[in-house]
């Protein structure tokens, strides 16, 4: 009963952030045939924080619904990827050329603050999971390079599968900062654009 509740819980959350990535899709690719690449930039960094949130959500699902171990330890180990990749990822994408971007609209002083913050709310959380998660996201680099015994050694230890669960739950605390950040800024690009 459990597994159901949880499923419809996703369900309706999946289908929220899907309409948010569509309308921000849509927005996006109207600024960019419109040759507003700096209103792009910002659209298309706002999609990174959506498409990371959906897909450690879509993960955790995974995990979640499953008894079989290899399943749960297989789901925790894509989810350890895309967190640490992903984490990675915005701290890049929200960098000089967002800033940039943001200073072409005439914005940057107004969210430079709310930037910094969201960046360092990030930095914290990788300097807090990076010893969970760096070693099993290079173990499935070890996979890949046919060191069969590193990954096992990583992909078995079942608490590296409790850690994983526990950054993906602070990622989601530090990605509702990150979204409320994006709603301001798209909200401030789109005015810009209009004047």
């Amino acid at each position: 009963m459990i597994y159901v509740e949880l499923a419809e819980k996703y369900l309706a959350r999946s289908e929220r952030q899907s309409k948010g990535t569509s309308m921000i899709l849509e927005q996006m690719v109207y600024y960019q045939e419109s040759g507003l690449a700096p209103a792009e930039t910002v659209f298309a960094a706002s999609l990174h924080v959506n498409m990371l949130s959906h897909d450690v959500m879509a993960l955790l699902l995974l995990h979640s619904l499953t008894d079989d171990k290899w399943t749960n330890r297989t789901a925790a180990r894509m989810i350890a990827t895309v967190i640490f990749e992903g984490a990675d990822d915005l701290q890049q994408i929200f960098g000089k050329p967002f800033r940039a971007a943001c200073n072409a609209l005439g914005i940057l002083g107004d969210i430079d603050f709310e930037l910094r913050r969201a960046k360092k709310e990030m930095a914290s959380f990788q300097k807090k999971h990076e010893p969970e998660l760096k070693p099993i996201r290079m173990a499935a680099g070890a996979h890949r390079d046919h060191e069969i015994a590193t990954f096992l050694n990583a992909f078995l230890d079942e608490s590296k599968t409790t850690a994983v669960v526990k950054a993906a739950e602070d990622l989601e605390e530090c990605l509702r900062l990150w979204g409320a950040f994006c709603t301001d800024v798209m909200d401030r690009t789109r005015n810009a654009v209009r004047q």
